[in-house]
């Protein structure tokens, strides 16, 4: 009986540790780049996958990518040149549209060809987390409470155009890939979870502690 305790209290102490070992993610996205135009474009960074599409009301939208970042762009835009390809609200409140393979926690967003009180409005899976400046240091930083699958960047009035240089955000129970070959039949399937260093220290502790009260008990039922 005491065996099958210790055993499945090692199997307890085991999984709490491998629970542990599973920390937040963090990804910084860069979308400056070369010239560019397409229906949709698709970053990944450090494992974590996004599509951006555009929408400019019932217009057909491309996405525009220069080294300033994203913007949009549609066939008969009459906005000026220099914000032809930002998102603008000139002619149709434009959008800029992201969307994460897994939930993401959006902790900030880069902005670029900001003018005077340009605003943006932020929706998180159609919910509206934010509409306001864009902040003179060009980054919005947000809070860890709106995670979600879809992060809509859109304006606020029709003098407003910006660009969307880049975005940093955070996957909860992110994994390093592990040594094991990924399952054909199991969508997303990457490997087995590597613990980090201090929890495998934790856990060899554990075990340990738990062995040397394992021989006291056998040594005092000897004497």
């Amino acid at each position: 009986m005491r065996r099958r305790r210790s055993v499945g209290f090692m199997a307890m102490l085991l999984g709490a540790m491998l629970a542990f070992s599973r920390p937040s993610q963090a990804a910084v996205f860069d979308f400056s780049g070369v010239l560019a135009q397409a229906d949709s474009m698709a970053f990944s960074q450090d494992g974590v996958d996004v599509t951006v599409t555009g929408w400019a009301g019932v217009t057909s939208a491309l996405v525009h990518q220069d080294e300033d970042g994203l913007g949009v762009t549609y066939e008969g835009d009459q906005a000026s040149y220099t914000s032809a390809s930002q998102v603008d609200g000139r002619d149709e409140l434009e959008s800029l549209v992201l969307t994460f393979e897994n939930p993401v926690s959006l902790l900030s967003a880069t902005f670029s060809l900001v003018g005077s009180n340009d605003q943006f409005s932020l929706l998180v899976d159609d919910a509206l987390l934010f509409s306001g400046n864009i902040p003179s240091s060009r980054t919005k930083s947000f809070t860890a409470d709106n995670t979600g699958l879809v992060f809509t960047f859109g304006t606020g009035e029709e003098d407003d155009d910006y660009k969307v240089k880049g975005i940093e955000v955070e996957v909860f129970g992110g994994s390093e890939p592990g040594p094991t070959e990924p399952d054909p039949e199991v969508p997303g399937s990457g490997g087995a979870v590597v613990p980090e260093v201090n929890s495998l220290a934790l856990l060899g502790m554990g075990l340990a502690g738990l062995w040397r009260r394992r021989i006291q008990r056998l040594r005092n039922l000897r004497s």
